[in-house]
């Protein structure tokens, strides 16, 4: 810590990587179990283009970077208007019930908007939902109106075993889902 920083380090998300330095055609070339049929939303979440001034690797209002990639892994793109908001993780400890509200609205706008399945990159997204797992079982309404958050598509794509990904944290299991599309 005695030293300076002068500001010269460049941080780079994945999906930036994929894009730009490997290619989507590339990475769609290895994809071992392509996603073909599942109307999936991309999640951005409110960390993953910010600072704006920062990242500056899509369009900060209507980002498609993340739409690009699932439809590489062979997913139809669903675009739902919250995709960037915000999913109240911060809250679920202090205000867990402003945190499941969030995730309940965003969720709810994927949902309504077509989307059979959530796909986020942000870690904290899926942490909301598996805190929030209880609170998101009391209410029907909400359930029903949301559809599967789902942290490990590339995961399923790229062809590794889903038994080892933990599915039975989620708070909507995305299980019967693949099972349908024929990706299990």
């Amino acid at each position: 810590m005695e030293k300076n920083y002068g500001g010269d380090l460049r941080i780079l998300h994945y999906l930036e990587i994929l894009k730009k330095d490997i290619g989507f055609s590339q990475l769609k070339e290895k994809v071992k179990r392509p996603l073909t049929g599942i109307r999936a939303a991309a999640y951005y979440g409110c960390m993953l283009l910010r600072p704006f001034d920062e990242m500056e690797f899509d369009d900060k209002e209507r980002p498609t970077i993340f739409e690009e990639f699932l439809e590489a892994l062979g997913a139809t793109a669903v675009h739902f208007p919250l995709k960037i908001e915000c999913c109240g993780s911060f809250q679920s400890v202090g205000a867990p019930e402003v945190a499941t509200e969030c995730a309940y609205k965003i969720l709810g706008s994927a949902a309504k908007n077509g989307a059979e399945l959530l796909v986020s990159t942000c870690p904290c997204a899926p942490l909301t939902s598996i805190i929030n797992r209880k609170t998101s079982r009391r209410s029907t309404s909400a359930s029903k109106s949301s559809c599967p958050l789902f942290y490990a598509a590339p995961r399923i794509a790229m062809g590794i075993d889903y038994q080892k990904l933990g599915f039975e944290q989620n708070a909507v299991n995305p299980l019967p889902l693949l099972k349908e599309k024929g990706l299990l």
